[in-house]
């Protein structure tokens, strides 16, 4: 199923984001774009509400389209 794998590829990709958003935080890492030099809250905004929530759907996803097949016969999207 193809829209499973893309589900769990994002998910997977959602969740390396997230560990190098931790490692930021944790290692004390500075990152900078151009002359701008990105503040910690930032990476604790992308850590928990974007990269852990993105995650945490994809891979919670497919396994409700599953269910979801299991149970019916119509089209799930």
């Amino acid at each position: 199923m193809i829209r499973k794998l893309y589900l769990v590829v994002s998910g997977t990709i959602f969740g390396l984001v997230a560990c190098l958003h931790l490692a930021r935080l944790v290692f004390d890492w500075q990152a900078q774009v151009g002359t701008w030099i990105i503040p910690f809250w930032l990476s604790w905004c992308g850590l928990i509400g974007e990269n852990l929530g993105f995650s945490v759907i994809f891979y919670k996803l497919p396994v409700t389209m599953i269910d979801y097949y299991a149970n019916n016969t119509t089209s799930f999207f």
